[in-house]
């Protein structure tokens, strides 16, 4: 197996070990209407993170759009063939990069639904 099979592997567990404890956190200390408010504060990476895997394994409507999974297939790499040797997890916010030195803070609280949709 290459590196990158072997990596996308380890980091496919990680995801699944990570968002599972953000679920679990999320259920375990706080009842159904604090969990609500709870999910409402988390980092929009971590909210997207839950949200994904809750699309794709509990509702079954995760993407389905075949134009937007040829387009990562096709243009999108993912460091993880050459970058899988740091402590980074996988579920940690990366710097997206919008041109020159501009970057989109995605890892930052959004309160308002106004000022998110500015981050997406």
């Amino acid at each position: 197996m290459d590196n990158f099979a072997v990596n996308l592997e380890m980091y496919e567990k990680q995801l699944m070990i990570d968002v599972d404890s953000i679920r679990r956190a999320m259920r375990d200390a706080f009842d159904d209407h604090a969990s609500i408010a709870r999910r409402t504060n988390l980092r929009p990476h971590y909210r997207g993170l839950v949200e994904a895997y809750e699309d794709e394994f509990e509702k079954k409507s995760g993407l389905k759009d075949q134009k937007i999974i040829e387009f990562f297939d096709q243009y999108i790499h993912d460091s993880l063939t050459g970058f899988g040797r740091d402590a980074t997890l996988p579920s940690d916010p990366r710097v997206v990069f919008a041109g020159g030195d501009q970057k989109l803070q995605i890892a930052h609280i959004v309160n308002s639904l106004e000022n998110e949709k500015s981050y997406a």
